[in-house]
């Protein structure tokens, strides 16, 4: 072999490994700050059912991995007649998508609680509920309010998992629990 093939050999070696240094080498990392902590996100923070209005809220805005969640539900009915309804709440993570990575990361429930709401015309009431579940570390958190209707795909889902025909997160999901009113 010549010198001159031997460079020509050693020069597309060196372009290579630049190459695969550069897409291989290290890369940006989306990690969460634990000292900053974990931030819930409210998707459904209002609904109104059977006229009654109910909002959602957690206890403190930011949490460390491994808490649980407090939320509160506050139910007012403005109607003139009274109301017997039911509202879901859901607590569910989302790991990080990755980079190179075409598959759509779906939330996976940690904990679902309904609430049963019995309010007299014009009187408002509060629960209080401690969700059952540790927040993960590094992943987004969200809660979620639904009616009875929504709610039912839920508990179905929710009873497949714990039937053992999922794996993911069966252990983790708590049982449907009545909330019970604070006074």
């Amino acid at each position: 072999m010549k010198v001159k093939d031997v460079l020509a050999v050693l020069g597309v070696a060196a372009a290579t490994a630049a190459f695969v240094v550069v897409l291989l080498g290290p890369q940006r990392v989306d990690a969460v700050d634990e000292a900053q902590g974990i931030q819930p996100r409210i998707a459904q923070p209002k609904l109104t059912i059977e006229g009654c209005e109910i909002t959602l809220k957690t206890d403190k805005p930011v949490y460390q991995p491994g808490e649980t969640v407090t939320v509160q539900i506050e139910a007012t009915n403005p109607t003139d007649q009274p109301v017997e309804t039911s509202v879901w709440v859901t607590l569910s993570a989302t790991e990080p998508a990755s980079e190179f990575s075409r598959k759509l990361v779906m939330p996976r429930p940690l904990w679902s609680g309904e609430c049963k709401v019995v309010l007299a015309p014009g009187e408002t009431k509060t629960f209080t509920r401690v969700a059952e579940a540790e927040l993960p570390a590094g992943q987004s958190i969200s809660i979620s309010m639904s009616d009875q209707q929504t709610a039912a795909m839920i508990t179905e889902l929710l009873q497949v998992q714990q039937n053992g025909t999922q794996v993911q997160a069966a252990d983790q999901v708590a049982p449907i629990m009545q909330l019970v009113p604070q006074k």
